[in-house]
């Protein structure tokens, strides 16, 4: 969904999805009264039969130490009863006080279901009374007093920057940006010691820049200006980061373009001036692969930048440069590295299934494609794409950050899309510090709004959503009950089944994971994988075609089905088996 509210978000960064709810609500989380649904938490199974499968009090208190609540009032809940429960005897049973009563209506008749505030004894957290009351026979529904606040909007967010927060003031289409502001309701970066590394493999930094300085990383083992290699890694005073073309500690920029991606990663946020990087706090470290100001370099310099990279302890990479041959000590060093790495899909306008890109169709877990839009959400005219090697797409064009001398300019190109993706995999890894490569990709990738554009032009069809990947989402998508065959052929299957929703069966998913194998499928990941269209809203019958090889003798090929959330929450998996007829044998030869 696109905004719809901008000027007040939860603070758990949640997104309508279709459902009038606050995500993470209490129904989700159990704490309706008995005859209420609830939805399961991410990692759990699911274990809703029907639709309209039920839930008891006992169970929905079980839930509460399941995870923390979002952030709330202390001492508050807010308490919905049943017609004709008396006020002051359900909250003096509790030891509380009635601190509100809300009129929500045109009129409130006496006995009619209302709505309360009150005021919790000192004894009594908001977890207990919530626990308790949900199996109050009087109560019809009770929640905490949830805190909200306006959607972050730093005083540097530049009328220009239309890839963070798109109103058209570019002259472009209303919403065709990354959601920036609402990510910002969630999670806005960090630059403490503890915070993610970004490495930006590059031509260096201006690293006195006034939107930068303070996002730079600092090696900590290493003594400024004492001309000693101190952390004993090889490179004298890296400070803050590496020249891997010249072999020294000072990646200064003698060019411009690792300081435009710099800020558009982490340019710092809400100081007055410039402008905002995707994190408005950050560790950025400079590396510097290039010849001053030249845009050349070789294999062994970048071999030396992704190592330091690897040694130094930096979480993303943010590549925005390409092209030349395959290079196997390349592919082992980008593999190797225990870093996502996001990289530029190309501005040669090509398609890279047919003619790859370098390092971007590197074919490994831990590396991110991406391609350039612009501000109308059209595929930049110079990207590259490939419906099966580019992942995603992200705002390229005329997009505005720091250049060296203290400055700013806009620029062009699917350099300028990469770093709004490694900004956005900062994002996730700061509020998520454990999230795997796989956690973190697979965020970036099921949360992309779908653009026609991109359609059969990357493997998502869609373009960066900061907000859906950083979302606090720990409710799966319900599995469908009725996963079958309604065409089997001795050359294809059709299979279909009813699409659920993001959240058990609310809101729409994010993407299926279809999968066949010729034996009973025990491992999911050495099932073959099955291309599947988006999923559609809830309630919608499903289809995919499986090819399948002809064979002489009947068969059973066996089907499996997951449903994934835009944060990778999965469904629980539903199996189902088909039966392929036999091909007809060959018609045989005419007889002499």
């Amino acid at each position: 969904m696109k905004r719809k509210v901008n000027a007040m978000r939860a603070k758990t960064g949640s997104l309508d999805k279709g459902c009038a709810k606050v995500h993470l609500s209490l129904a989700e989380r159990g704490y309706d009264a008995p005859a209420m649904m609830i939805r399961p938490l991410a990692n759990q199974p699911i274990a809703l039969p029907t639709r309209s499968a039920r839930t008891t009090a006992e169970a929905a208190s079980d839930r509460l130490e399941s995870a923390p609540l979002p952030d709330h009032v202390p001492g508050e809940v807010l308490v919905k009863l049943k017609s004709g429960s008396g006020l002051s005897d359900f909250a003096s049973d509790y030891g509380a006080s009635v601190a509100e009563r809300f009129k929500l209506g045109p009129t409130l008749q006496e006995g009619a279901e209302q709505w309360l505030r009150l005021s919790l004894p000192r004894k009594t957290s908001v977890e207990q009374a919530l626990s308790q009351m949900s199996q109050d026979g009087r109560v019809a529904r009770v929640e905490p007093n949830f805190t909200y606040e306006l959607a972050a909007a730093p005083n540097d967010l530049h009328p220009d920057l239309w890839g963070l927060h798109n109103q058209g003031q570019t002259g472009g289409t209303a919403g065709a940006d990354i959601s920036a502001p609402e990510a910002w309701a969630t999670v806005r970066g960090s630059n403490q010691a503890d915070a993610p590394v970004i490495a930006v493999i590059d031509t260096g930094m201006d690293m006195s820049h006034p939107d930068l300085v303070n996002n730079l990383w600092t090696n900590p083992g290493e003594i400024p200006g004492n001309g000693i290699d101190d952390d004993g890694n090889g490179v004298v005073d890296d400070v803050h980061g590496y020249d891997a073309y010249n072999q020294h500690g000072n990646p200064v920029d003698e060019h411009f373009h690792g300081t435009h991606v710099s800020g558009t990663i982490g340019a710092e946020g809400n100081n007055n001036q410039g402008v905002v990087g995707v994190n408005w706090q950050a560790r950025l470290m400079p590396i510097k692969i290039f010849a001053g100001s030249s845009p050349t370099t070789n294999a062994a310099t970048i071999l030396r930048g992704v190592a330091y990279a690897t040694q130094m302890g930096a979480r993303i990479t943010s590549n925005s440069w390409g092209g030349g041959a395959y290079s196997q000590a390349l592919f082992d060093a980008f593999a190797s590295s225990p870093a996502l790495h996001i990289a530029g899909a190309g501005n040669n306008g090509t398609d890279n299934d047919q003619r790859p890109f370098y390092p971007s169709s590197y074919d490994m877990p831990n590396m991110v494609a991406v391609a350039a839009t612009d501000h109308n959400d059209q595929k930049a005219r110079f990207s590259c794409y490939g419906a099966q090697t580019v992942h995603l797409a992200a705002p390229g064009v005329s997009i505005l950050s720091t250049v060296p001398n203290n400055g700013y300019a806009a620029y062009n190109g699917a350099s300028m899309a990469t770093p709004h993706v490694s900004g956005v995999a900062g994002l996730i890894a700061t509020a998520y510090p454990q999230a795997s490569n796989e956690d973190i990709k697979q965020r970036l990738l099921l949360s992309t709004d779908p653009v026609e554009a991109m359609q059969g032009r990357s493997t998502t069809g869609g373009r960066l959503n900061a907000a859906r990947a950083v979302e606090n989402d720990q409710v799966a998508p319900a599995a469908p009950n009725d996963l079958r065959a309604v065409e089997s052929t001795p050359v294809s299957v059709t299979m279909q089944w009813t699409a659920t929703g993001d959240d058990s069966w609310c809101g729409q998913a994010a993407a299926y994971r279809l999968r066949v194998s010729d034996q009973p499928i025990e491992d999911l990941q050495a099932a073959r994988l099955i291309a599947t269209a988006r999923p559609s809203t809830t309630g919608t019958l499903e289809r995919a075609s499986i090819a399948v090889e002809p064979a002489a003798e009947a068969r059973t090929l066996h089907v499996a089905l997951e449903v994934l959330d835009n944060v990778g929450n999965a469904s629980q998996v539903r199996f189902a088996q088909v039966e392929v007829p036999a091909a007809p044998p060959p018609p045989e030869p005419p007889n002499p």
